[in-house]
């Protein structure tokens, strides 16, 4: 289990850059040099991750709990959204809603907005942003300007990241 692994046994086997976000292995053995670098980045995420113990960390999780001496109550937001910038800078432990909002605009997205989806049928923009697992309908707009600024707007409002 995640929390059987403490900060002080996390010390005694990997050192960390807080500035960089870069672990390192402290001693040699099972196939790893002292000094190595903590790089395997997981293919289907994107996140780095390596084994502790024997059990398989990712790395920023792991930077929580080396820094602040606990493990994460929620998850660990990436800030500039590099999966592997893990500096500790960059790293903020929020709940599922806030992070869903830190997210990229999704390939299929033809306005280029999040929370922007052009209506053919109608020819406007209909607005929308998420809050508390609920879609919230900010209406149709003339242009997809309009209707990003409508989720802009609304996300200041409920105090919610608008990028």
């Amino acid at each position: 289990m995640e929390n059987q692994l403490t900060q002080e046994i996390l010390k005694s086997i990997l050192s960390y850059d807080h500035i960089t976000g870069i672990f390192t292995r402290l001693h040699s053995g099972g196939g790893v040099k002292s000094g190595d670098v903590c790089n395997y980045v997981i293919p289907s995420t994107g996140y780095i991750a390596t084994r502790v113990l024997g059990k398989l960390y990712t790395v920023h999780r792991l930077a929580w709990l080396y820094h602040y001496g606990e493990w994460p109550d929620g998850e660990i937001d990436h800030i500039d959204r590099c999966r592997t910038n893990n500096a500790i800078s960059n790293l903020r432990c929020v709940t599922r809603s806030i992070n869903a909002h830190n997210t990229k605009v999704r390939s299929d997205n033809n306005t280029g907005y999040k929370g922007v989806y052009y209506y053919k049928s109608r020819d406007k923009y209909w607005a929308y942003f998420c809050l508390n697992s609920k879609r919230v309908s900010l209406g149709y707009h003339e242009t997809a300007e309009m209707a990003n600024e409508a989720v802009i707007n609304a996300k200041k409002l409920h105090g919610l990241k608008y990028t």
